[in-house]
């Protein structure tokens, strides 16, 4: 029997198949506790859930961390040779990630080639070394054995992709305390993010909507296709929130589209009975984590680490047999040299001098290739954060949007926009200032526009980015 598990903050879900039946299992869980207390509460979830389907102690599930802690960024990589990948990825990922590397488990796959530019698209998931081991330590008390590691917004865009093969299609998979957004297309995942905002409160009747729309231009944005405007072509709620109508009729009227549930086809019970939709759409994410991969490339953050770690002991292994072999042959080289010196000596001087050869040509090209690597990297510019800084700072309710972006490779960007008045300029602006990504953002201009009937300001001004490398000086 395979399984999936999914620990939410509401209930520990589980999905087991055997004999090509899908069965679920659910167990509630106080949203409210914390610490050790929900430790505890989400162990007992975990057997009962576990019980319920009849799976034995130490059985492999396959489990998901949560999106709220983890990072997934889309990295685009000169052409190299296969073997170098991993270290131009983990090079690209130093810069981009809050944290340093030897904190983080990483994963990445390949997404297919560039648009613009070259290069090859990698999608990357990291996640925290400690969080990763409070995971494992929950699966293990519960009495099961951990299999793949797999980010939850991963594993839920892969049952939505079945769902939602053609055109653009906007998911929430809405908990208790947060909700996950993400933006497919043709069945491939573009963009995901977790909100900090659910159905276990009172404010997610304004906040929600508003994090959704705020969330899809970001998508665009992040995507390339910020010229697109209107609703999507069709948007699912799954988790707790699918069964909610009062969330669904909000977020029909906000996006004018009818929002529906994402229910996997084919659940059971664990009886066998069939699931209704708002059931089913509390196990995506579960029955994501049994899927093919598909058009949403794995991110295993568990066995891709396993595969990493074997390499690295393998290469120091070579590293330490070569050592030694250099060694013996130095060793050998001194002995004959001694010996036969005054006869051989210019003889084995140019051997050596052939043999290194190769070495020195290759050290020479692999220079070679890291400058053009440098080169290409610093080409690259860094307009995508200065996109996503000003999508993140811009006021909710459209209180203010740009009319111009203009991007000068290290220079500042220029913003030109529109506000309902001053203070939501001044706002959007404070909003840059304290971004960790900006360095500064300063207001130039703020005036009543001319012509009659023409309502709110407008207003521009500069945004200058941080500079990744002083900011890796500082540190």
């Amino acid at each position: 029997m395979t399984a999936a598990l999914d620990f939410g903050r509401a209930s520990v879900k589980i999905v087991a198949v055997r004999g090509g039946l899908w069965r679920c299992a659910s167990s509630p869980v106080d949203p409210l506790l914390e610490g050790s207390a929900r430790a505890s509460a989400l162990v007992a979830g975990a057997k009962a859930a576990a019980q319920a389907l009849g799976l034995k102690r130490g059985a492999l599930v396959h489990a998901a961390v949560p999106r709220a802690l983890a990072i997934v960024k889309t990295l685009t990589i000169p052409p190299v040779p296969a073997e170098e990948v991993e270290a131009l990825l983990r090079f690209q990922a130093a810069k981009v990630l809050p944290f340093a590397l030897d904190e983080l488990h990483l994963a990445w796959a390949y997404l297919g080639q560039a648009a613009h530019g070259g290069g090859a698209r990698y999608g990357l998931g990291a996640v925290r070394e400690d969080t990763l081991a409070e995971l494992r330590r929950l699966i293990d008390e519960a009495g099961l054995r951990p299999g793949r590691l797999e980010i939850s917004s991963q594993a839920a865009a892969r049952s939505l992709s079945a769902l939602a093969p053609k055109g653009e299609a906007l998911a929430l998979d809405v908990g208790h305390a947060t909700s996950d957004v993400l933006l497919l297309q043709d069945g491939g995942l573009l963009f995901s993010r977790s909100a900090s905002v659910g159905v276990g409160g009172e404010r997610w009747r304004a906040r929600l909507p508003q994090e959704v729309v705020r969330s899809l231009v970001a998508a665009r944005t992040e995507a390339g296709a910020s010229e697109r405007i209107g609703p999507p072509d069709r948007v699912v709620v799954s988790g707790g929130g699918a069964g909610n109508p009062e969330l669904l009729a909000a977020l029909s009227e906000s996006l004018n589209l009818a929002a529906e549930a994402a229910a996997p086809a084919g659940l059971c019970d664990a009886a066998g009975a069939p699931l209704e939709p708002a059931q089913a759409a509390l196990f995506l994410v579960a029955r994501g984590l049994l899927g093919e991969a598909g058009p949403v490339p794995r991110l295993d953050l568990a066995g891709q680490e396993v595969a990493l770690a074997a390499r690295r002991t393998r290469t120091k292994l070579a590293s330490g047999l070569l050592a030694a072999g250099v060694a013996l042959l130095a060793l050998c080289g001194a002995a004959y040299l001694y010996i036969d010196s005054q006869a051989h000596g210019l003889a084995a001087l140019e051997s050596e001098r052939s043999q290194l050869e190769p070495a020195v040509k290759r050290a020479k090209a692999l220079r070679d290739e890291l400058r053009r690597v440098g080169e290409w990297d610093a080409r690259k510019g860094r307009e995508l954060e200065a996109l996503h800084a000003v999508s993140e700072a811009l006021p909710s309710g459209e209180r203010a949007y740009l009319t111009q972006l203009r991007w000068t490779e290290g220079q500042s960007v220029r913003l030109v926009g529109r506000a309902k008045d001053g203070a939501a300029a001044e706002e959007f602006f404070s909003a840059l200032a304290k971004d960790p990504r900006v360095h500064s953002a300063q207001v130039e201009q703020i005036r009543q526009p001319t012509g009659k009937g023409v309502r709110g300001v407008e207003f521009s001004g500069l945004l200058r980015l941080v500079d990744p490398q002083k900011k890796a000086a500082a540190k």
